[in-house]
């Protein structure tokens, strides 16, 4: 038997303890769930999580206005997800003090975000996509393509198979989870 060193040791109970709170903190969390260490989760009961996700180290995530995480999904280290923004449009009360805009993120099944990426309110990840390291997705990302850059934008397409793309796009509709609870038909 090895015996750790105090601070290895203690990293891995930390590390353990953080992975029981999300398990028990999170709307839902999938099978085979990893967290890589240093990971921050702000309003994790807002949070849903599908099989086989990936949280590598030093990866932020705000859920408070909903996150939702597909299946089979790699989120590099020191990756931000934000569904909260500041409002600040009235001049005449400072910003502290004008609220949040909560807006949903999704991020569909097959999903790598890369290092450093930052993926901002609102945004919706598409099926198969990847986000390039330090890439700030600031709208919508079509399925199946790659996105890089701030603001992110297309790069190429993951499948440039326009054949391949439509047999993917007339799969049979499979019963997804929502945001707000529920199923609804995709495909």
């Amino acid at each position: 038997m090895q015996i750790l060193p105090f601070s290895r040791a203690r990293a891995k109970i930390f590390k353990k303890i953080t992975k029981m709170y999300v398990y028990r903190s999170c709307k839902s969390v999938g099978k085979n769930f990893t967290l890589g260490k240093g990971v921050i989760i702000k309003s994790s009961r807002m949070l849903s999580l599908g099989d086989d996700v990936g949280i590598n180290d030093y990866t932020w995530i705000n859920a408070a206005g909903r996150i939702r995480i597909g299946n089979d999904v790699n989120i590099g280290p020191r990756v931000v997800i934000h569904s909260s923004n500041h409002k600040y449009l009235d001049p005449t009360i400072m910003i502290r003090l004008q609220g949040h805009d909560n807006k949903p993120v999704v991020i569909e099944d097959d999903v790598w975000i890369g290092a450093g990426a930052i993926i901002l309110p609102g945004a919706n990840i598409g099926v198969g996509s990847v986000v390039a390291a330090g890439a700030v997705v600031t709208k919508d990302v079509e399925p199946y393509t790659v996105v890089a850059g701030v603001p992110a934008r297309k790069i190429r397409d993951r499948i440039s198979n326009s054949s391949v793309r439509a047999q993917l796009g007339s799969l049979p509709p499979v019963d997804r989870p929502t945001i707000g609870g529920g199923f609804s038909r995709t495909g």
